[in-house]
């Protein structure tokens, strides 16, 4: 693995569930499922290897395009096996 930051090297990484717009975080990554035609998690897409902080408002509209993603995805698998 990549560390950004050697003083993080062995830091755990925490799930935030819950963004403060005006906080400013050490992003890890952004994920979020995509779905197969039976609604099963298929696989994820996300984005990883940040080297800043991000405020959350940013982390935010980046998880909502990341989710917005894996939603088109999700209706195309849906859609290509004939199952919605």
């Amino acid at each position: 693995a990549w560390i950004h930051k050697m003083e993080y090297a062995h830091a755990p990484i925490r799930a935030i569930f819950e963004i403060n717009h005006d906080a400013e975080y050490d992003l890890t990554y952004v994920q979020a499922p995509v779905y197969d035609s039976l609604h099963h998690p298929a696989f994820v897409i996300g984005l990883q290897g940040f080297g800043n902080k991000f405020k959350g408002a940013e982390i935010e509209r980046m998880a909502k395009r990341i989710r917005d993603a894996c939603d088109r995805v999700s209706g195309f698998m849906a859609r290509a096996t004939g199952r919605n």
